[in-house]
């Protein structure tokens, strides 16, 4: 297995981000923290899912594959509401969008650090 450490992402606890164990890619729950201010953004709940989205891609690319490699995706959102948002940003992500992962959306009652939003995901090594 390979653990890896991708620049720019900032874990919040004792765990690595992201995990090679072939044939797959596993990356640990990405959240709204901002590579820019070096702090977890808490605002507009468009900006946290932009952010956990990219920060989500970072790691995918660190592991040297593409956001098309990603077979499962798991979407945790304090508000189910915000679900139409939610899925107003994440095709952005991807290039074909006939071709997008699955996915899960969970409404959870809270996330660490009080941010509203957090995705993680499988990926395949092709």
């Amino acid at each position: 297995m390979d653990y890896i450490h991708p620049t720019g992402i900032r874990a919040s606890g004792p765990y690595t981000p992201v995990v090679k164990a072939p044939p797959f890619i596993f990356v640990s729950g990405q959240g709204t923290y901002d590579p820019d201010t070096e702090e977890k953004f808490l605002g507009e709940f468009s900006r946290q899912a932009e952010l956990a989205m990219a920060n989500l891609k970072r790691c995918v690319e660190s592991a040297h594959l593409t956001m098309r490699d990603l077979v499962k995706v798991t979407v945790y959102i304090t508000d189910i509401k915000q679900l139409k948002t939610f899925n107003e940003v994440y095709p952005r992500f991807f290039d074909d969008q006939k071709c997008m992962p699955t996915r899960t959306c969970v409404a959870v009652s809270a996330l660490p650090g009080g941010m509203d939003v957090e995705v993680d995901a499988l990926a395949l090594v092709q």
